[in-house]
């Protein structure tokens, strides 16, 4: 069927005028519904993962299991850091589930020997039922952080990482360009002091998840959940006397 301008025209008049007859309430209704004068359609806005639980934890054996936060739910990210004191590499962490993925590993920092490794995995109802972790092949002289995280997929090193040999109280990473997918950005550090005070990143505004110290170590996991810029950032408080070890990680 074939429309004459003119006809074109005429249906374009006539459905304004009902639009325009409309209440502004039923009228912002269809604009929100992609009808009438232009669509609004959602674009290409991502949601940011929301925190849920933290937690920390001293290496008690080379073999060692030990419970994750409470909170999770099936579908949740958990998130852990690994701060070995030994040189270890090789190290690796499972949960109930099975093996978890592993975001870095990053050595030579700091004092010689550290390294530090970050993995996650994707809660299930397995992990749920045993909400537990294992790690083996891991140093007695190390410590653990945890975050869980909702309504993200996959954890990914930034390649940004920064350490101190301890005498500054100042741990900086540059900055990076997040991916057009990006849900947040978490900042895990690992400091060989356990007298660290209030912990502040800047220029961006990090959300504090933990800062908690053991019998040799503290862990500190910060974050920026959406509106993440390409900026170095620097964080103080530390206790200018034992190394500190960091990295960024993005969350999809």
């Amino acid at each position: 069927m074939r429309f004459r301008r003119r006809d074109l025209f005429a249906t374009a008049a006539s459905a304004a005028a009902v639009f325009a007859a409309l209440p502004n309430d039923a009228a912002a209704q269809l604009l929100m519904s992609g009808v009438g004068a232009g669509s609004l359609s959602g674009g290409g806005g991502v949601t940011p993962a929301s925190f849920i639980n933290a937690g920390s934890r001293q290496i008690a054996s080379a073999s060692d299991s030990f419970s994750f936060p409470a909170g999770a739910s099936s579908g949740d990210l958990l998130l852990i850091m690994v701060l070995n004191n030994t040189g270890l590499v090789g190290l690796s962490a499972s949960t109930a589930k099975g093996a978890m993925t592993s975001v870095c590993s990053v050595t030579g920092l700091g004092a010689g020997s550290y390294v530090l490794e970050v993995f996650y995995t994707i809660v299930n109802s397995t992990d749920l039922s045993s909400p537990s972790i294992t790690l083996a092949n891991a140093s007695t002289f190390g410590s653990v952080g945890m975050g869980i995280y909702r309504g993200a997929s996959v954890a990914t090193y930034t390649g940004v990482s920064a350490a101190s040999l301890g005498s500054a109280s100042t741990l900086v990473f540059s900055g990076f360009s997040t991916s057009g997918v990006s849900k947040g950005v978490v900042a895990m550090i690992s400091d060989r002091d356990t007298g660290a005070s209030t912990i502040t990143g800047s220029p961006a505004t990090w959300a504090a998840r933990l800062n908690v110290g053991n019998a040799f170590f503290s862990q500190v996991i910060q974050d920026v959940l959406g509106g993440y810029t390409n900026a170095t950032n620097t964080f103080s408080g530390f206790v200018a006397t034992n190394p500190q070890v960091g990295v960024l990680v993005e969350l999809t």
